[in-house]
C-alpha cells in the first residue's frame, strides 16, 4: 500500500532556477520499458518537465556532466529502487549526487521501492548486499561507504512501495502527489469555488507545461459554466513559469464597442512592452509578433467569438517563443474547428453533489441543506442543468424565503426547458422590487463595465436609490464589482436584461423603454409616431460617417425621456439637439460630453426637471443659452475643457446649483455674479489660464465649501477680505500673478490647509494663522517671498511647514515649536542656513525633516556643522539632493529614526554609524561614497538592526547604496547573474537573530518602482518595495529578523530573489546574523564610544585656511597612531590639535566643506 512521501507542499519557485521539475533515477535494465516508462509518460501528461536518461548503453564508469547538471537543475528527484539498482555504480553515483543536492540546494526526494523492501535497501540486504560485495572488490572503501550512507539516508524516510499495489494506481498516485506540490494552490479568492480544483487540474494537464512547443488551448462551453473563472485560476497558478503574461477579458464585448487596434494595444501594454503609435491592425499584428516571438508567453483571450479576433491577437505559432501557451475561452464550438488547436476542454455542468453544495452555500450559507429543504433543493439542482450561474442566482434569490416561494419558483423552473436558461435566471429578476428591477435593467443595458461611482451618480440623479439597489443586486448574484470598482454582470444576465426590454414590444422599437444601439436611436428619431415609452437613451463613444437626414430627426416626441447620455458620440443627430430639447419636461440627466459638433447649449426652458448637465470636453462650445443661467432645479453643471467658452453671462440665477465645474476653460476671463446661486458648494476653476476677474459676490458666499483656483495665472486679486463661513478648501497653487492674499474673516473656522505653492504672494497675513484648522502651510515655489514671514509666529496650530528658495532664511519664529514636519528645499548660496538650523533644537515635536542644500559651484559661502541629537522625536530625515561631504555623526543618537534618505548627494564621502532604530536607507547616486566605509556601515547597520529588532513580529531593514561588489561580510555569495543561493546554517537556529541578503543590480537607465520578492525554501517570506532611478550599479540589502524565517529553515537552505525581467542581478550574497555577531558589535561600539563623543557635530563654525575646498578641520582629543590614520577626509587629512586643554570647549566636525580662503587657521 502506498504511503505519502515526507516532502512538504510548497509553492512553485521561479522557473529561472530550475530547468526540470523531476529527475528520474532508475536502473534501465530493470524498469526502463516498464514502470519507469509509464511514470515518465504520466508525468509528461501532467505537464511536469521530467529528465530521463534514455541512453540504453552507458560507456565508462564515470557519470556524465550532463546528468550531474540535470540533477542540479531539478526540483525533484524520483529514485526507483529496483532489485538490480545497486549493481550499477552509475546509479549509485547518481544517488550520491542527489543526496548532495538535497543538502546543498534543497532538492526534494521521492523514493519508490519497486519489487524490493525498504528495509533491504536501508540495510543493504538481499540483492543489495550481493551488489555491494562486488563493489567492495572493485572500488575503494571510502567510495563504497558513501554509497551505503546515501542508500541508508534515502531509505530511512517513507516512500512509495509497489507491494500489494496496482502499478497503474501507483503511477497515478506518485504523479498526482508531485503535481500538487509543484502547482501552487488556488488564489485565496477562489478557494471556496465548488468544483474548481478538478477542472483547473484537467486544463493544466492539457496545457503541457513541460513541453517546449507553442500551444493553443481552448476552453469552451455554454455561458454561465465558469469558463472565465477556470481560465483565471489557471492563469494565476502557472503565470510564474512565463516571461510575459496577459489576460484579456471580454474580447467579444470589447470588439463590439471598440476597434481591434485598441485591444491589440492593450495586449502589449499589459505585457509591459512599449509600442509606437500606429492605427492599422496589420501594423499592430507585426508589432505583436516582433515583440513576442522570442519570449515565453502566457496569453489568455477571454470570450472569443470570431476567428478574426484570434488572427489579430494571437496570429500564428511563430508569433511566440518556445514554451508559449495561448488559452482562449469561447461559446462557439464551430469556430474551434476552423482553427488548429492543440487541445480543447469542454466545461460541463457540475455533478449533482457539486451542484447541491454550491446551491446550498448560496441559499443557506451552509455546505448542505437541512432535511426540511433537502428535496426542494434537489429539485432546483435537477432543473438547473448543473449551471453554476443559475445555481448561484437561484440560491441567492431563495435565501431566507418561505417554502411557499420555493414551490412557486420550482413550478416556473419546470416550465422552462434546459435550453431556456434565461427563463430560469429570470425567476430571480421577477423577485425584485420595481426600483431594483429598473436599476438591474439600466446596468444590463447601459452601465456594465462603467465605474460604479459614475453609474451610481446617474441613477441617483434619475431618482433611484442606487447605493441600496446595487447592494441588493450584488447579494442576489445579479451584479458584481470588479477590483477596479467597475460594475460587472455575466453575459447571460446582460442578455436577459436586454431581452426583457425588447420582449415588451419585440416588433416596435419606439415602444422600448431603453435604447442603447445607434441604429435603434436613429430609427426612432426618424419616426413620426409617439415614443412615450422611451425614458432612457445611452450611447457611449459611437462614431458614424454616413449622413442621416437631419430634418427628420427629433427628440420632441420623447415626452417621458429622463436620461440622455451621448458622450463622445460623433454622429449627425447632434446637430439637431439644440432646437429639439425644449419639450423634454421630464429630462433629469443630460450628458453630451465630448461632442465636438456642439457649439451652443440647448434651450432648456422646457426641461425644468433637469438636475445635471454634463458638457465636459465640448471644445467648440462658445455660447451658453440664456435659459441655462436661470434654471431653477439644475444641481450640477459641468463645463470643464470647453476651451472656446469665454463667458457665462453677467449673473447666474440658479437657486439649486451645488456644483459648477469650469476647469480648463482656458479662454474664460470673467466669473459671473454668483449671488443668485446661494447653494453653490463646489466651484472648480482649475486651469482657467485667462481668468482675471474674481467677482466680489464670491468673497462673501456663505455655503461654498470647495474653491479651486489652481493655475489661474492671470488672476491678480481676491479682494481685501474673505468672509466665507463654510469654506473648507482653498487651492491657489500656481496663481503666479497673485501678489497679496486677502485677510481671512473670523467666521472662516472651517478652512484648514490652503494651497499656496508657486503663487506670486509676497507675504502671509496674520489672520490666516488664526484659523482654527490651520495645521499645514506649504510655501514652496513662492519666489516673491524673500524671507520667513514674521506672521508665522502667530500660527500656533501649525504642524507641517514646507519652504523653498528663500533668499533670507534666518531662523524659525519661536512659537513654531509645535512643528511635527519641516521641509526646506533648494537653499541658495546666500541663505543664512546657520541661523536657521540653530533654531531647530527647539522643535522637540519634529518627526520629519527634509533639507535640500546646494552650496553652489563657487563655494564662496562659509558652511556649518550641526548637532541633530536634540531632535529626539525625529523618525524621517531626508537630506537628498544636497552637496555636503558628511552626515552628522550625532545621527546615531536619534532613538526613533527609522528612515534616512540621502539619494543624489553627489559629494557625500562617508556615512557615520547609523542608529539601530533605522529601517530604511536610500543612498542611491551617492557616487563619492568610500567603498570601505560602505562595507563597514552595512555590517554595523545589520548588527544594530538584529540587536534592536523584535522577535515576536515581522521586522525588516532595507538599504539601497551604490556599489560594484558584494561586501566580504556576506559570507555566502553567488555570481554569474545569480538570483538564488543555497547555504547551510553556520550556527544553531537558536543562536540566529537575523538574516542579511545583498543583491548587486546591473545598471538601470530609467525610473523603476518594483517589488522584489524573497523566497526561502520555496515559500515567499519577504515582499519589499523599491524605487530606483540611477544608471549605476546598486547594492540592495535586506535584513530580516528571525520571525520571518524561523519556521522555514532546514539544515541546507535555498534563497531566491525575484525581480522584474528588466532588472538584472549580477551577484548576490547572504549572512546569518548570530548572537555572537551582536556581542562583537556591542564590544566595538563601546570601545569607540568615548572617542566618538568628542567628535559629535555642534552648531559652531570652524576657521580654516586651506586652499583645498574639500579639506576639513576637526579638533579632537589626543589620538593614537592607528586612530590618526583613520581620521582622514577624502582629499586631505584631519588636522589634529593635540595641545587642546581639557577645559577647552569641544571642537567641531563640519557637515559641509569649508570656505577655502575666508579664514586663517
Amino acid at each position: 500500500m502506498a504511503s505519502a512521501s515526507s516532502s512538504t507542499s510548497i509553492p512553485l519557485p521561479s522557473r529561472r532556477s530550475c530547468t526540470y521539475d523531476v529527475f528520474l533515477s532508475f536502473r534501465g535494465e530493470d524498469t526502463r520499458t516498464g514502470f519507469t516508462g509509464h511514470l515518465y509518460a504520466a508525468l509528461n501528461r501532467k505537464g511536469i518537465t521530467t529528465y530521463k536518461d534514455d541512453k540504453n548503453l552507458r560507456k565508462g564508469h564515470v557519470i556524465s556532466k550532463e546528468l550531474l547538471k540535470a540533477i542540479e537543475e531539478s526540483m525533484f528527484a524520483v529514485i526507483v529502487f529496483s532489485p538490480d539498482y545497486a549493481s550499477s555504480s552509475w546509479c549509485l553515483d547518481e544517488l550520491q549526487k542527489i543526496i548532495e543536492c538535497k543538502n546543498q540546494l534543497g532538492l526534494q526526494i521521492e523514493a519508490v521501492f519497486y519489487g524490493v523492501e525498504p528495509c533491504d535497501v536501508r540495510h543493504q540486504r538481499g540483492t543489495f548486499e550481493e551488489a555491494f560485495n562486488k563493489h567492495e572488490q572493485r572500488h575503494d572503501r571510502e567510495k563504497v561507504k558513501r554509497w551505503k550512507d546515501a542508500l541508508t539516508e534515502v531509505a530511512a524516510h517513507s516512500g512509495w512501495t509497489s507491494k500489494n499495489q496496482d502499478e497503474a494506481v501507483l503511477v497515478e498516485n506518485i504523479t498526482q502527489h508531485i503535481f500538487e506540490i509543484l502547482i501552487p494552490k488556488l488564489p485565496s479568492s477562489m478557494k471556496n469555488l465548488v468544483g474548481i480544483n478538478s477542472r483547473v487540474e484537467q486544463v493544466i494537464t492539457l496545457i503541457g507545461l513541460g513541453l517546449n512547443d507553442v500551444r493553443f488551448i481552448a476552453i469552451w462551453g455554454m455561458g454561465g459554466m465558469g469558463k472565465t473563472t477556470i481560465a483565471r485560476a489557471v492563469f494565476d497558478i502557472i503565470q510564474s513559469r512565463f516571461e510575459v503574461t496577459c489576460f484579456l477579458y471580454d474580447v467579444r464585448d470589447r470588439c463590439e464597442k471598440k476597434d481591434i487596434t485598441h485591444i491589440q494595444k492593450q495586449l502589449l501594454k499589459q505585457m509591459n512592452i512599449s509600442s509606437n503609435v500606429v492605427h492599422d491592425k496589420e501594423e499592430w499584428r507585426r508589432m505583436i509578433k516582433n515583440s513576442l516571438h522570442l519570449k515565453k508567453v502566457l496569453l489568455v483571450l477571454d470570450d472569443v467569438n470570431h476567428e478574426k479576433q484570434l488572427e489579430n491577437l494571437a496570429g500564428e505559432k511563430d508569433w511566440f517563443g518556445p514554451g508559449s501557451r495561448i488559452i482562449m475561452t469561447t461559446r462557439d464550438f464551430h469556430m474551434l474547428r476552423k482553427n488548429k488547436l492543440h487541445e480543447t476542454y469542454n466545461v460541463e455542468g457540475l455533478v449533482e453533489r457539486e451542484a447541491l453544495n454550491l446551491f446550498s452555500l448560496e441559499a443557506f450559507n451552509l455546505p448542505k441543506p437541512s432535511e426540511e429543504f433537502l428535496d426542494l433543493s434537489k429539485e432546483v439542482v435537477k432543473y438547473s442543468g448543473g449551471l453554476p450561474l443559475a445555481l448561484k442566482v437561484l440560491g441567492s434569490y431563495l435565501n431566507g424565503r418561505p417554502i411557499a416561494v420555493w414551490h412557486s419558483a420550482i413550478k416556473r423552473i419546470k416550465k422552462s426547458s434546459h435550453s431556456e436558461i434565461i427563463d430560469v435566471l429570470k425567476i430571480s429578476y421577477m423577485g425584485l422590487e420595481d426600483t431594483e428591477k429598473n436599476i438591474f435593467l439600466d446596468i444590463a443595458c447601459f452601465f456594465k463595465g462603467w465605474p460604479k461611482d459614475y453609474a451610481t451618480e446617474i441613477l441617483e440623479r434619475c431618482g433611484h436609490d442606487a447605493e441600496i439597489g446595487i447592494d441588493i443586486l450584488i447579494n442576489r448574484s445579479l451584479v458584481t464589482i470588479h477590483q477596479n470598482n467597475t460594475l460587472g454582470m455575466h453575459d447571460l444576465l446582460e442578455e436577459m436584461g436586454k431581452q426583457i426590454v425588447i420582449q415588451k414590444s419585440p416588433n416596435d422599437t419606439c415602444k422600448h423603454s431603453r435604447l442603447w444601439c445607434l441604429e435603434d436611436v436613429e430609427f426612432v428619431l426618424t419616426q413620426k409616431k409617439e415614443t412615450e415609452a422611451i425614458h432612457s437613451i445611452v450611447l457611449h463613444k459611437v462614431y458614424r460617417k454616413t449622413e442621416v437626414n437631419q430634418r427628420d430627426l427629433s427628440f420632441s416626441k420623447m415626452c417621458q425621456l429622463k436620461l440622455l447620455v451621448l458622450d463622445f458620440v460623433e454622429v449627425p443627430i447632434l446637430c439637431d439637439i439644440p432646437c429639439t430639447l425644449k419639450v423634454l419636461e421630464k429630462l433629469e440627466y443630460l450628458d453630451l460630453s465630448g461632442c465636438r459638433q456642439l457649439k451652443q447649449t440647448p434651450d432648456l426652458s422646457r426641461a425644468p426637471n433637469l438636475k445635471k448637465l454634463d458638457l465636459w470636453g465640448c471644445k467648440e462650445l462658445d455660447y451658453i443659452h440664456r435659459s441655462l443661467a436661470h434654471h431653477k432645479r439644475l444641481v450640477e453643471l459641468k463645463l470643464s475643457e470647453c476651451r472656446s467658452l469665454k463667458t457665462l453671462g453677467e449673473k447666474l440665477e440658479m437657486s439649486s446649483l451645488e456644483i459648477l465645474d469650469l476647469s480648463d476653460c482656458s479662454r474664460l476671463r470673467r466669473l459671473p455674479d454668483l449671488s443668485g446661486a446661494p447653494n453653490l458648494k463646489t466651484l472648480d476653476l482649475d486651469g482657467c489660464e485667462e481668468l482675471n476677474y474674481f467677482h466680489p459676490s464670491l468673497a462673501h458666499h456663505k455655503r461654498l465649501v470647495d474653491l479651486n483656483l489652481r493655475g489661474c495665472g492671470r488672476l491678480e486679486t481676491l479682494g481685501d477680505k474673505l468672509e466665507m463661513s463654510s469654506l473648507e478648501r482653498l487651492d491657489l497653487e500656481s496663481c503666479s500673478s497673485l501678489r497679496r492674499l486677502p485677510e481671512f474673516g473670523d467666521c472662516m473656522k472651517q478652512l484648514s490647509i490652503p494651497e499656496l505653492r508657486y503663487t506670486g504672494i509676497e507675504g502671509v497675513p496674520t489672520s490666516l494663522g488664526s484659523l482654527a484648522g490651520m495645521s499645514e502651510l506649504d510655501l514652496s515655489g513662492c519666489d516673491n517671498i524673500t524671507g520667513l514671514p514674521l506672521s508665522l509666529g502667530c500660527f500656533v496650530g501649525l504642524k507641517k511647514l514646507v519652504l523653498s528658495r528663500f533668499v533670507e532664511l534666518s531662523c524659525l519664529p519661536h512659537k513654531t515649536h509645535g512643528l511635527e514636519s519641516l521641509k526646506v528645499e533648494d537653499f541658495s548660496d546666500s541663505t543664512n542656513i546657520v541661523g536657521f538650523l540653530r533654531s531647530l533644537p527647539c522643535l522637540t515635536s519634529l518627526s520629519s525633516l527634509t533639507l535640500s542644500y546646494d552650496i553652489g559651484s563657487s563655494r564662496e559661502e562659509s558652511t556649518l556643522s550641526y548637532d541633530i541629537a536634540h531632535l529626539a522625536s525625529l523618525t524621517h530625515l531626508d537630506l537628498s539632493h544636497s552637496s555636503f561631504l558628511r552626515v552628522p555623526i550625532s545621527i546615531h543618537q536619534l532613538p526613533r529614526l527609522t528612515c534616512l534618505k540621502l539619494s543624489f548627494c553627489d559629494e557625500l564621502e562617508v556615512l557615520p554609524e547609523l542608529p539601530s532604530s533605522l529601517r530604511e536607507l536610500n543612498a542611491e547616486c551617492c557616487y563619492s561614497l568610500d567603498a570601505s566605509n560602505v562595507d563597514d556601515v552595512i555590517s554595523k547597520a545589520c548588527c544594530g538592526f538584529a540587536e534592536s529588532a523584535s522577535q515576536d513580529r515581522e521586522d525588516i531593514l532595507q538599504m539601497l547604496i551604490p556599489g560594484k561588489e558584494i561586501p566580504a561580510w556576506f559570507e555566502h555569495q553567488e555570481q554569474d547573474e545569480g538570483v538564488s543561493l543555497s547555504f547551510p546554517l553556520n550556527c544553531p537556529s537558536t543562536e540566529m537573530v537575523a538574516l542579511a541578503l545583498c543583491f548587486l543590480f546591473d545598471s538601470i537607465q530609467d525610473l523603476h518602482r518594483f517589488w522584489p520578492k524573497v523566497i526561502c525554501n520555496g515559500k515567499e517570506f519577504i515582499n519589499a518595495t523599491l524605487y530606483v532611478t540611477t544608471g549605476s550599479d546598486n547594492l540592495f540589502i535586506v535584513c530580516v529578523n528571525g520571525y520571518y524565517f524561523s519556521k522555514l529553515l532546514c539544515q541546507h537552505n535555498r534563497f531566491q530573489m525575484l525581480f522584474p525581467v528588466d532588472i538584472r542581478v549580477k551577484r548576490c550574497g547572504a549572512r546569518w546574523v548570530c548572537k555572537q555577531d551582536i556581542q562583537e558589535f556591542k564590544k566595538r561600539r563601546s570601545q569607540t564610544g568615548k572617542r566618538k563623543a568628542t567628535l559629535e557635530l555642534n552648531m559652531d563654525m570652524i576657521p580654516h585656511s586651506s586652499t583645498s575646498r574639500n579639506k576639513m578641520l576637526v579638533v579632537a582629543p589626543q589620538l593614537n597612531e592607528q586612530e590618526e590614520e583613520r581620521a582622514v577626509t577624502a582629499e586631505g587629512p584631519i588636522r589634529h590639535l593635540a595641545s587642546r586643554k581639557s577645559s577647552d570647549p569641544p571642537e567641531l566636525l563640519p557637515l559641509f566643506p569649508l570656505h577655502p580662503s575666508s579664514h586663517s587657521s
